[in-house]
């Protein structure tokens, strides 16, 4: 008599290697879920810390820059607009008490440096525009002897006019040099340490 080997159906009595496949699956989708949702967490957690850090990177630029542009005006309402010892000292003394600044200058109506305190470096304009509504120009400069860059604020001569008008060019202009990395926002680790700017 011939027996027959017995047959089991795989469904119901399924090998050792496929439970043991089952098994680390189902173990690494549930060690998995709450890797994923941390890494989750994390992220919204660090998109938080940017928006944060971005506003209140503006915020203080905006704070400088208006810094700047008021002590130009009140330079102007006081009748700065010549090269006389006393106006070189209202400059001096503007930059002086206004954090940002680190120069203020009179500029004739070419661009070039009339006066200043202390003596002005060459300076190349890489970029300009005018704020809209104002009567206030933003220049990018370079200094040539030391390649630094600085945001240059000008002011044109004459009367407060919410739009540039021409005539303004003709009469020299107060400007004030802001550093450029005072307006970018500073980079830094947990431990307090400075690692740079960002750009």
């Amino acid at each position: 008599m011939l027996i027959r080997p017995s047959v089991r159906p795989a469904l119901l009595y399924p090998s050792r290697t496929s439970l043991k496949i089952v098994a680390a699956v189902l173990g690494i989708l549930i060690a998995g879920a709450p890797i994923v949702l941390f890494n989750a967490w994390l992220n919204k957690q660090g998109d938080a810390e940017v928006a944060i850090t971005s506003a209140w990177a503006l915020e203080s630029s905006e704070m400088r820059l208006g810094q700047a542009i008021t002590a130009l005006q009140d330079l102007t309402a006081g009748g700065v607009d010549s090269c006389r010892p006393s106006h070189v000292e209202a400059m001096r003394q503007a930059a002086l008490l206004t954090g940002p600044i680190k120069q203020v200058m009179l500029l004739a109506s070419n661009g070039e440096v009339m006066c200043t305190d202390p003596v002005a470096l060459r300076q190349e304009v890489l970029t300009s525009t005018a704020i809209a509504g104002s009567n206030i120009l933003l220049d990018v400069i370079r200094l040539s002897d030391r390649g630094e860059r600085f945001l240059r604020i000008r002011k044109p001569g004459g009367p407060d006019k919410p739009n540039l008008d021409k005539s303004n060019f003709e009469r020299p202009s107060l400007a004030a040099l802001v550093p450029a990395s005072l307006l970018l926002p500073q980079s830094s680790t947990q431990d307090g340490r400075q690692l740079g700017y960002a750009r």
